[in-house]
């Protein structure tokens, strides 16, 4: 079917993580110089922990397939398409379903305001529209998945920075922006934390400080404390305690954020995956939280240490295709 430059989305919606999903997309990664190696084995590992509970498809240059299959082992299917990157979360596009019926939204990826080599990356969406021979459409925004997160139940919450900025959506105002998500996405509450432009590579995305765990439930990662004069962290712990005010609040308090965040995990078809980073104190704690918050799905936790160096995590790694 492949992309449209619009599409009448009435009655869809987007499906929180927590619904069932039909497979898993992520992207393999190839232009980590030095680091290759170590990276692709730490999505080797995310890719078979969630092809335990489903369906996986990986993303690989044609000129990788051989090694990727070597690495990524039996069970998980291959798509051979140019990539630039790892981040399936930002480049493969949100999902919205009616029934049976399933469109794409392509939000136009552009290395998170053209901060590094997306060439490939921006393709990714359409590209997927034809392959997977789904209808899809052209946002008239520029977004990525990770600065987007949703109950289900028609509220999305998000970072101003990562969105509302210059290198994103140039000249629109936060109202002009949020009357078009509602419109694209069917959602009728939007719900912003300011974030930290400039932070990280994405401008603060919202799957690294804040998660829907339930309709009106985020549980949100608290930061390590920081001295006074530290101010870059003491923006985020603001960022942070904002994001306790939201909703009914859940304290991820293992006191990390930023490149270890255990907030960036993973809704998989009976299954929690989500990062360890080697502190097994802070490791089990968080696993506990998060077991807790998720009780009837089984949490497995996969060390992501290179991965993370890159600015990510395990959400920012995969996504999701609703099942319908």
């Amino acid at each position: 079917m492949g992309q449209s430059p619009s599409h009448d989305v009435s009655g869809y919606r987007i499906a929180p993580e927590w619904e069932p999903h039909q497979s898993t997309i992520m992207s393999w990664p190839t232009g980590w110089e030095g680091l290759n190696y170590n990276v692709q084995s730490d999505i080797a590992r995310v890719a078979q922990a969630v092809s335990k509970f489903e369906y996986v498809q990986v993303l690989v240059p044609p000129n990788h397939v051989s090694q990727a299959k070597e690495m990524l082992g039996k069970g998980i299917d291959i798509i051979p398409m140019q990539v630039n990157d790892l981040w399936a979360r930002d480049t493969v596009p949100l999902f919205l379903n009616k029934g049976k019926d399933l469109v794409g939204v392509n939000y136009n990826f552009n290395g998170w305001g053209r901060k590094q080599p997306y060439k490939y990356d921006a393709r990714v969406a359409s590209n997927l529209f034809d392959y997977l021979d789904l209808p899809g459409f052209r946002s008239e925004l520029v977004a990525e998945g990770g600065s987007i997160e949703t109950d289900g139940d028609g509220t999305l919450l998000m970072t101003e920075s990562s969105i509302i900025n210059k290198n994103r959506n140039p000249g629109m105002s936060r109202d002009e922006i949020e009357k078009i998500f509602k419109s694209e996405l069917g959602v009728q509450k939007v719900i912003w934390v300011k974030g930290v432009t400039g932070h990280d590579i994405t401008d603060s995305h919202i799957d690294s400080l804040a998660r829907f765990v339930a309709p009106g439930v985020v549980m949100v990662s608290r930061p390590a404390p920081a001295p006074a004069n530290d101010k870059e962290s003491q923006v985020w712990i603001k960022q942070y305690e904002q994001a306790m005010g939201l909703c009914k609040d859940i304290d991820l308090d293992c006191e990390n954020g930023g490149l270890t965040s255990y907030v960036n995990f993973y809704i998989v078809n009976g299954g929690i995956v989500m990062p360890q980073f080697g502190d097994k104190a802070a490791d089990r704690k968080a696993v506990e939280i998060v077991q807790k918050a998720f009780p009837n799905r089984k949490v497995v936790a996969v060390n992501i240490d290179y991965v993370a160096v890159g600015g990510g995590g395990i959400h920012c790694a995969t996504h999701e295709i609703p099942r319908v």
